[in-house]
């Protein structure tokens, strides 16, 4: 629904620049405008001012500006043939007719010097991901680093000043097997400090798909860098483990953690990725050791992902929203895989009718784990892939995976 009122408004913007054209230059020309009217339809709002009627319709789906004289059917007082459409010189009439699609121009013009002057959102250059076990962390990069230049060491160019993702993308997608030296500024994640230091990394040469055309192109890349962050969903890897004893649900999706009871310490985690979860998970076992998480409850505050059922898929799901209480004593487990659990974005929702993922033999629940005998590291690892097989003549495919634990 937000999209069809952001279609509506902007529309509106066109059609009222775009008559404003025609009903100012007309003006301008001195020809009489009768009416100047944005939508079509039913009249929703309408006043007289001057010698115009200005109106409001209620289909947003165009307008019009109706001057005297414009109708050659029309009849018009002798004593207002000054200020006719049809008796003005061809010039005139020429610019009153263009002026729609001018104003339209202009404003298109003037948006794009406003969003260059002001400036407007883009990601900035900062590993999201790094996959472990990956060149990229064999190099010495982290999820979370943030690049502020980068220097090629075969050349005498100037460090170059990395401003938003799009500049790294390009800066590296150019230089495949060149040595590079990275400036990075890396946050400790316990203390909150922020240090600068430096990577050498040669960009390996990988295929990326145009999402648009669907071509793969080859280009530089630091191998095991990724865009997105995994989202902090978990399962239980077992039905008798610590995680269900304790109520946490399965398939659930952390969004904040709240440390109750704890006076001066209060605390809380507001979970984005799974990296957060992690080491947020982390700071409340150090919590529970210490002495410190004596009387101290965690809360947990998250949503319920509902898997599609196989009995009644037409049925719809309902996401809950869930809050769990932990207790933080000395049998706090240590990490997610100490509680039973598996965080991963390959866990599999849903399964189409039909689909070779049926034919397979997927279901929803299931966790994906290699792929033609590779171990998946992510979700767009597996989904690049599979692309390239694609691509191959008679490629075969070969999935394995995890069903209750």
């Amino acid at each position: 629904m937000e999209y069809f009122f952001g279609f509506v408004i902007l529309l509106g913007v066109l059609v009222f620049i775009h008559e404003l054209g025609h009903f100012s230059v007309a003006k301008a020309c001195g020809v009489r405008v009768d009416t100047f009217s944005i939508g079509m339809g039913k009249k929703l709002f309408r006043f007289v001012k001057g010698e115009t009627e200005y109106v409001l319709s209620l289909i947003p789906l165009g307008g019009y500006v109706k001057l005297l004289g414009q109708d050659p059917r029309e009849e018009v007082p002798e004593e207002l043939n000054h200020r006719s459409f049809r008796l003005k010189p061809l010039w005139q009439r020429a610019a009153i007719v263009l002026a729609g699609p001018a104003f339209n121009a202009i404003l298109a013009v003037g948006v794009f010097v406003g969003l260059y002057l002001v400036g407007v959102p883009s990601p900035g250059p900062v590993l999201e991901r790094v996959l472990p076990g990956s060149p990229a962390e064999i190099s010495g990069f982290k999820s979370g680093d943030l690049i502020l230049n980068i220097k090629e060491l075969a050349s005498d160019a100037a460090p170059k000043r990395i401003l938003d993702l799009s500049d790294l993308e390009k800066f590296v997608g150019k230089r495949s097997g060149r040595e590079l030296v990275f400036e990075i500024e890396r946050k400790n994640p316990s203390t909150g400090e922020i240090s600068k230091q430096s990577v050498t990394h040669s960009p390996s040469e990988g295929n990326e798909r145009d999402s648009t055309v669907g071509v793969i192109s080859k280009r530089g890349v630091i191998e095991g860098v990724e865009r997105n962050a995994p989202a902090p969903v978990v399962v239980w890897n077992s039905k008798t483990g610590w995680a269900p004893a304790n109520q946490i649900p399965n398939f659930y999706w952390i969004e904040k953690i709240e440390i109750l009871n704890s006076g001066s310490n209060q605390k809380e985690f507001k979970i984005d990725s799974l990296f957060e979860f992690e080491r947020a998970w982390t700071d409340l076992y150090q919590l529970s050791q210490n002495g410190q998480g004596s009387g101290l409850t965690a809360r947990f505050s998250g949503t319920t992902v509902q898997l599609e059922s196989s009995s009644d898929s037409k049925k719809p799901q309902e996401n809950k929203q869930i809050q769990v209480d932990l207790a933080l004593n000395q049998n706090f487990p240590n990490g997610l895989k100490a509680a039973g659990l598996i965080s991963s974005e390959l866990v599999l929702v849903a399964v189409s009718p039909g689909t070779p993922a049926e034919k397979l033999g997927l279901v929803s629940g299931d966790i994906i784990q290699t792929l033609n005998g590779e171990s998946v590291k992510s979700f767009q690892w597996f989904k690049n892939r599979l692309q390239e097989l694609a691509s191959q003549p008679e490629s075969t495919v070969k999935v394995g995976w995890i069903r209750d634990g």
